[in-house]
């Protein structure tokens, strides 16, 4: 699976640092491997970071304006989808 990333992400990526950055293009990539709401311990695995590193970058990217945090209801607790709000594209 290929990601493509769009011309606005790429020239602002001197914007972010680079746990943000990598923080995003895994998010990216579990949101293409089917994973629509990827926990920040998943993130985390990704990344080969810890988790309070992931909720820093994570801050970081919605500060920034890449990123929007929304909590939903999953069975009996809540989960957080993160979106991305500079859209990636998927290619096969």
């Amino acid at each position: 699976m290929n990601l493509t990333l769009p011309a606005t992400f790429v020239e602002r990526i001197h914007d972010l640092s680079p746990g943000a950055t990598k923080t995003y293009l895994a998010l990216a990539w579990l949101k293409a491997e089917k994973k629509p709401n990827p926990t920040q311990l998943e993130i985390a695995a990704q990344m080969n970071a810890s988790e309070r590193s992931v909720v820093t970058y994570l801050k970081e990217l919605e500060c920034e304006g890449y990123l929007k945090k929304e909590r939903i209801k999953a069975g009996r607790g809540r989960t957080t989808n993160y979106i991305l709000l500079t859209e990636l594209t998927y290619g096969a």
